[in-house]
């Protein structure tokens, strides 16, 4: 929760992918404001990793992911990844406004973060997203 309000995109860079799908699962297993606003961008997928039809119930409890099969763990990994990426989201490294605006709108209140959040394994990050296009960037 320190880096939420940070406008600096945040990449975490692990060892392995799978230690980047178990990032993910105790991003959706402990609470944080990044959970809260999957939560709010996906809150079907919340109710089903905490186990409740509505997430805000137990949105400050830690959310037991033993009782959701395999598969649907590693789905809502790949959701929780997805939402944090915040694709398509910005305009010049900020957040668009109308982005901002129509999230507030539709979840006052809820924190929405200024930067995405994206963990990388070694082999990832040394490639296509460590690459500088032809203006030096």
């Amino acid at each position: 929760d320190n880096y939420f309000y940070d406008p600096r995109p945040k990449v975490p860079i692990f060892p392995r992918d799978t230690v980047c799908r178990n990032f993910y699962s105790e991003m959706l297993r402990w609470p944080s404001r990044y959970r809260d606003y999957f939560s709010c961008e996906r809150p079907a997928d919340a109710a089903i990793a905490c186990g409740k039809a509505d997430w805000k119930e137990c949105r400050f409890h830690m959310w037991d992911l033993e009782n959701v099969a395999t598969e649907e763990a590693r789905r809502l990994c790949y959701a929780i990844r997805d939402v944090l990426e915040m694709k398509g989201q910005f305009f010049m490294g900020r957040v668009r406004q109308d982005v901002r605006k129509a999230f507030h709108k539709k979840h006052p209140g809820e924190p929405m973060p200024l930067a995405p959040l994206r963990a990388l394994g070694y082999t990832s990050a040394g490639g296509s997203f460590s690459a500088i296009n032809e203006n030096g960037k």
